[in-house]
């Protein structure tokens, strides 16, 4: 699975969770460090340093940072309201992360 889609597959994963994330991030509860590295940042890492060996991801920040930058976004955005429904949530998250705030080309008419 190229990287872009296998990013957009894993912000869904979180997105689905939405809630669990929401009241952790709310309370600003911890989860068990080694539960959060196997299920969460580990996997991430993996996704996001295969995607740098493609060159599909850019390889000049460190994977980790790339990952925890993506499950920053995620929480941000689940919290701001108003809430979006998720495959809106989805296409937003994926589409921030991957392309940046930068807006969109003017498509010429």
């Amino acid at each position: 699975v190229p990287a872009p889609e296998a990013v957009e597959r894993a912000v869904r994963s979180l997105v689905a969770v939405g809630d669990s994330f929401i009241v952790l991030a709310r309370e600003r509860v911890q989860p068990e460090p080694e539960q959060f590295e196997a299920a969460v940042a580990q996997p991430l890492r993996r996704l996001l340093q295969r995607g740098q060996e493609s060159g599909d991801i850019r390889g000049d920040v460190p994977a980790s940072s790339l990952a925890d930058a993506l499950v920053s976004l995620v929480v941000s955005l689940l919290l701001a309201s108003p809430s979006r429904a998720p495959e809106d949530a989805v296409a937003l998250i994926v589409s921030l992360y991957l392309e940046g705030a930068r807006a969109p080309a003017a498509v010429p008419v």
